[in-house]
């Protein structure tokens, strides 16, 4: 299903960072961006579209911001099979 998007909310519990806690942040984010590309593989999706601020702040490791009150962070992460964009 290519082109698909796979919306993550605060209830998706299927990735784990456990073993990404002692990395440094570049490495941290790399392995989030990985987890979630392989994510991606498992569902076929063409591109995944991170929205909300628990999950912008989990995969980078910091705060969007933005009021925890507000659900839509500023900006939405998209990931694909080769580039992540910020937009």
């Amino acid at each position: 299903m290519a082109g698909s998007f796979l919306w993550l909310n605060s209830s998706t519990k299927s990735l784990s960072i456990s073993t990404l806690s002692a990395m440094n942040h570049d490495e941290a984010f790399s392995g989030k961006i990985s987890a979630l590309r392989a994510l991606m593989i498992s569902k076929e999706l063409g591109a995944l579209v991170l929205r909300r601020n628990p999950n912008l702040a989990w995969v980078i490791s910091g705060r969007a911001h933005v009021p925890t009150t507000i659900d839509a962070a500023c900006f939405d992460l998209v990931i694909t099979e080769d580039s992540v964009f910020a937009v």
